[in-house]
């Protein structure tokens, strides 16, 4: 078994930015007597800013563990559910790369499905390489079919993505 959990330097921007976004939207309302469509408008990104760090700190809560029967997430507290998905039911996995620039910096984000369960992971977790390690060969044992940009993407990690819906692409680390 292997736990994994985000750590805080992952999370420092994150929660620095949804302080600092609370703070430049609530400010005007301290110097200005505001009106009902400022407090809209004001009280509207305000609450955008108070729920992504309600999702960070729900991030900050959660453990993931990975056992040789599935990956299941545990939370020190109550807002962050417990999601469970067998390894042998797993049904769908996305390994997807995301960038804010045009360069090659970015993250990425894993998707995992077993029936109704969903799960997904974001590469600032610690060893997120075990994960997704795991999950592909998860999905390669039950025939997954993988969509051309997982596969670019597993490719990455130096992973041979196969299933019954694509043949076998043996692909290696990318710089």
């Amino acid at each position: 078994m292997s736990a994994h959990r985000y750590p805080m330097r992952a999370l420092a921007g994150d929660y620095a930015r949804a302080g600092a976004g609370m703070a430049v939207v609530l400010a005007p309302l301290l110097f200005v007597t505001p009106g009902p469509g400022m407090i809209t408008i004001l009280g509207g990104l305000a609450m955008l800013f108070f729920l992504f760090g309600l999702h960070t700190w729900r991030r900050h809560l959660t453990r993931v563990e990975v056992t040789e029967e599935g990956i299941t997430t545990q939370a020190s507290a109550r807002p962050a559910p417990r999601v469970s998905i067998p390894w042998h039911g797993l049904s769908g996995l996305k390994l997807g790369f995301y960038s804010t620039q045009r360069s090659q910096k970015g993250w990425l984000q894993l998707s995992l499905i077993a029936g109704d369960a969903k799960l997904r992971i974001d590469s600032t977790i610690e060893d997120f390489d075990t994960v997704v390690r795991r999950a592909a060969d998860a999905a390669r044992a039950n025939g997954v079919a993988l969509e051309p940009a997982t596969i670019s993407n597993l490719d990455a990690f130096g992973l041979t993505a196969a299933s019954d819906a694509a043949p076998e692409v043996k692909v290696g680390m990318r710089p």
